[in-house]
């Protein structure tokens, strides 16, 4: 580019390195890279090799064409990076919200194949539970007059009631989950919004018609 300086059609691809920065780099790289491209396109308008025709002649454009082009790309440089950062920073929230989903879903589909288990354990363990139960009423009722053994075949008794108690339990799973239950769909929606409230937009929660919560004074309007 330095052939023609601004004269050059193709002095547009300075414009190419400062986006791919602004959407891929850090901010100061990007601004270093944007300074050094502006720098470039002031030191092209003084500082080029003229174009030739091929019969030898110089390529004459007005000072006022290349003052323009000059505006023109600085102003370009400004625009695209600006615009090529904010599109970057909403995509990486948005890529993070979605990591944040998945990984929210992974763990509910963990949790639910576990209760899953629990709950078919729990069943499986009722049946060899309740006979072992069953058995020991039976030797309690046998062995009333050996105190010795009916106090281990009590034991047992509340221990298999124990362990029935908490089989019971498992078997439930989630169903009495109480804060999923007492948890209000306000607190939920509010919950999911919060990681857009610093994103330039004010969110407002309509819960039935009325307003959720108020906005904070600190959100951005």
């Amino acid at each position: 580019m330095v052939t023609g300086g601004l004269n050059n059609p193709f002095a547009v691809l300075i414009l190419a390195p400062v986006t791919i920065s602004a959407s891929a780099l850090r901010l100061q790289s990007t601004l270093w890279l944007g300074i050094t491209a502006m720098a470039a396109v002031t030191l092209m308008t003084v500082f080029y090799t003229p174009l030739v025709h091929a019969d030898g002649t110089i390529l004459e454009v007005p000072e006022l064409y290349r003052s323009g082009v000059a505006a023109a790309l600085a102003i370009a440089v400004i625009f695209l990076s600006i615009y090529a950062r904010r599109v970057a920073v909403e995509g990486y929230a948005m890529s993070q919200a979605l990591t944040a989903t998945q990984i929210e879903l992974a763990r509910e589909q963990r949790l639910s194949a576990i209760g899953g288990i629990a709950a078919a354990m729990a069943h499986e363990l009722g049946t060899p539970l309740a006979t072992i139960k069953l058995a020991a009423g039976e030797l309690a009722r046998e062995l009333k007059d050996r105190p010795e053994l009916a106090e281990d075949i009590a034991l047992i008794r509340s221990e298999t009631y124990r362990c029935g108690q908490i089989l019971s339990d498992i078997s439930q799973g989630g169903r009495d989950d109480r804060q999923i239950q007492n948890a209000p769909l306000s607190a939920i929606v509010e919950e999911a919004a919060a990681p857009h409230r610093n994103r330039g937009k004010r969110i407002l929660i309509r819960v039935d018609g009325a307003m959720a919560d108020e906005p904070h004074e600190d959100e951005p309007m």
